[in-house]
């Protein structure tokens, strides 16, 4: 940063005088290049305590950045699956993450911004072998700031199955004399049953 820069403690330089022991430094910098590391061109001059001003000494040196990122996830979330059991997971619906740097652009860190998801297993399971019902997904937010610095965060989004298996049944009409208390009648109507999740 520009602070950085024009601190006399970084990279130090240092001037002698023949009545001061304890000379005053002001520092000009100017950034010669982006990107990393970056270059700047220092200009050094010395005070003493009568206002005496030395001679301009220029200094060039590389500032390089080992400080990652700091990302911050969307907050955990809740989404549900639909009469289909499917749902809508986009960034869009369960929020981006931000991020701070302290020397590259926001522009760099949202162009650079990307997300990895895992599907957790499902917490209620169907009767086949296919993952059914409800769910966890574990997303990964990641940037890269211009010194290849990377900082991450974690979002947990819990997709949910509440929708209820659907049943349906049919009427059996008998004659009194015939029914028999003690007879399962299931070879005449066979009851199914639907569920969005569940096949």
């Amino acid at each position: 940063t520009q602070d950085e820069a024009e601190d006399p403690a970084l990279v130090p330089v240092y001037a002698s005088d023949a009545c001061d022991d304890s000379l005053t430094y002001e520092i000009t910098a100017t950034e010669l290049s982006g990107g990393c590391p970056i270059t700047w061109h220092r200009m050094w001059t010395a005070k003493d305590d009568c206002g005496n001003v030395s001679n301009t000494f220029h200094q060039y040196v590389q500032l390089k950045d080992e400080v990652a990122p700091v990302v911050t996830a969307p907050s955990d979330t809740v989404i549900y699956l639909d009469g289909s059991c499917s749902t809508n997971d986009h960034p869009s619906i369960t929020g981006t993450a931000t991020s701070t740097d302290h020397c590259s652009t926001q522009h760099r860190l949202d162009t650079m911004m990307t997300y990895t998801d895992v599907i957790n297993p499902v917490t209620c399971l169907s009767n086949d072998t296919l993952n059914q019902g409800s769910y966890t997904i574990t997303r990964t937010w990641t940037t890269t700031d211009y010194c290849l610095n990377t900082g991450s965060d974690v979002q947990t989004i819990t997709v949910m199955d509440t929708i209820a298996p659907e049943g349906q049944v049919c009427d059996v009409v008998l004659d009194c004399g015939a029914f028999n208390c003690e007879t399962e009648y299931t070879d005449t109507c066979h009851p199914t049953a639907t569920d969005n999740c569940d096949s």
